[in-house]
């Protein structure tokens, strides 16, 4: 084999190679937060599903509680310069989508 050949057979190895290691962590490596969402989950009896995730009651609550003790600073919402923003969007007008007899003579 000449060395151009070895070479395109090489860099076809590494391309399937680096598709096939892209495919298994999008679709098969799990991070932590999904263990311990399952963790969670297999605990209680009640149930919730988030994104196609099943999730505990009791893990969904302390999200929430974590989420409630957040403060926000509305200072800057508060302030005249804010205020003072105008709204500059433009009303998109409909129109009509499609024909009536799509598979009909022009």
């Amino acid at each position: 084999m000449n060395k151009e050949k070895i070479l395109n057979i090489l860099i076809g190895l590494v391309v399937v190679a680096s598709i096939a290691l892209g495919y298994y962590y999008l679709f098969f490596e799990s991070t932590d937060n999904d263990e311990t969402v399952a963790q969670d989950a297999s605990m209680g009896d009640n149930f919730v599903i988030v994104n196609n995730r099943i999730l505990s009651a009791a893990y969904v609550t302390s999200l929430t509680n974590k989420l409630s003790q957040i403060n926000l600073d509305r200072t800057h919402i508060d302030s005249a310069p804010f205020k003072s923003l105008h709204d500059i969007t433009v009303p998109i007008i409909p129109e009509p989508v499609g024909v009536k007899m799509p598979f009909g003579k022009l």
